[in-house]
């Protein structure tokens, strides 16, 4: 009998262990939970500058991953909180920006031209991304025009390709046309008598009267539409005599250069005398 009892002791001591032991693991289990809380990170954080035209419109995306789930708001460049504004601007559900196309009387500067942050935030902390530049340009038909520049023979003559001011900064010079069928191409060096800069000119070297005769055309490309456009008039190259003696001249002066970083650089002497001047 007495051992009964003892068995029954131990048996409702060994009970109440386990009983507190599974209590433990049931607070270690909900203690883990709350050590696996996490900030706010970054999935997918939006460049730093979005162009667009009006007929595509575009997405900023800010997806970001945290414990718990962070919610995510956007700022303008006064750091107020922004709102969906129909068909101009709109926030989706997973949090990116969305600028859908628009017509061209829709256009608001300061939704369409401004700065925006987006902001990431849960119980833990919070993150701010990078400044986001969007600039939307209402697409315009546009039309490169080529110059008629004079020459004396013997002189080496600069031809340039005008692009309109509203669209310039989205437009290159892709290549020349020599009518009828010859095009001419960028290169650091050129084929000896014509040479297209990077920079879009076209330098022709050591002018002659056959070089008077011929006509050219520029062809460019518009980085947003993806249009290419080649002028519609043409350029000529004005040959001038020139009798009496004229000290060499500059007429091209270019104070700055611009390159991205690995580019080559080709920076452009072009002057006229008589006699010919002498490069160096």
């Amino acid at each position: 009998m007495f051992a009964v009892f003892l068995l029954l002791f131990y048996y409702d001591d060994y009970k109440d262990d386990a009983d507190g032991a599974e209590l433990v693991e049931l607070d270690g289990y909900e203690a883990s939970n709350y050590f696996d809380t996490q900030g706010p990170n970054f999935s997918h954080e939006p460049p730093s500058r979005i162009e667009f035209t009006n007929t595509a419109g575009s997405i900023a995306d800010c997806i970001a991953h945290g414990n718990p789930p962070p919610n995510v708001e956007w700022l303008d460049k006064e750091n107020n909180p922004i709102t969906s504004i129909s068909k101009v601007r709109h926030i989706l559900a997973n949090g990116s920006l969305y600028f859908p196309p628009f017509e061209a009387e829709e256009f608001r500067q300061d939704v369409h031209w401004s700065v925006y942050r987006c902001v990431v935030n849960n119980a833990v902390g919070s993150i701010v991304s990078r400044d986001v530049i969007v600039k939307a340009v209402v697409n315009q038909r546009y039309e490169p025009e080529v110059q008629n520049p004079g020459g004396f023979i013997g002189s080496n003559v600069l031809i340039k390709c005008n692009i309109p001011s509203f669209v310039k900064e989205y437009v290159t010079v892709t290549s020349w046309l020599q009518e009828p069928n010859f095009n001419i191409y960028p290169s650091l060096e050129g084929d000896g008598k014509n040479h297209m800069l990077p920079t879009g000119e076209l330098l022709v070297y050591n002018i002659t009267r056959a070089d008077a005769l011929k006509i050219y055309r520029c062809r460019t490309h518009h980085k947003l539409t993806q249009d290419s456009v080649v002028s519609g008039n043409v350029g000529k190259i004005q040959l001038t005599e020139m009798r009496e003696l004229v000290p060499p001249i500059m007429n091209e002066k270019r104070l700055s250069v611009t390159a991205r970083v690995g580019d080559p650089v080709v920076v452009p002497c072009v002057a006229y005398a008589n006699p010919k001047p002498v490069y160096r």
